[in-house]
């Protein structure tokens, strides 16, 4: 749960800062972080509900941790290009690119480790990359429709 969480830190903060320099681009990452965190919901409390037993304690812990640590990664994006009036210099670009690099390696980082953790918990790792790979379809196709 908690690397479900601390991943939406960048979550947030790419959807700002996108959102700011490509109006297209953002909406687009939108879409995509909508269909993602549908699914995500969902991993985050079937197994809070398993353990606990209890529906309204699975949705408020999941909701908390899930719902709260989004915005504040788009806080810490906001607070980074406030002072930014023009998007288009060659220092935004640089910072934009650099960020959404380290953002993008730790992300990678964290899915490389849930590969790993699904099939250690049981799963087969046929069965894990199938659907791995479904969910990178539906993100490439939900970016070609835009």
């Amino acid at each position: 749960i908690m690397a479900i969480t601390l991943h939406k830190f960048p979550e947030g903060f790419i959807m700002y800062s996108t959102s700011r320099t490509n109006p297209e681009l953002g909406m687009s990452i939108f879409l995509s972080m909508f269909i993602h965190n549908f699914v995500e919901g969902f991993t985050m409390t079937l197994p809070i509900y398993i353990a606990l037993n209890s529906r309204a304690k699975a949705l408020l812990i999941s909701g908390t941790l899930g719902s709260l640590s989004q915005p504040i990664g788009a806080c810490i994006g906001y607070y980074m290009f406030k002072d930014k009036k023009d998007m288009n210099d060659p220092f935004s670009i640089v910072l934009v690119g650099v960020l959404l690099a380290i953002t993008s390696g730790f992300l990678t980082f964290i899915s490389l480790q849930m590969f790993a953790s699904a099939i250690g918990f049981g799963g087969k790792q046929e069965k894990v990359l199938k659907w791995s790979f479904f969910g990178i379809f539906l993100i490439c196709l939900s970016n070609i429709l835009l």
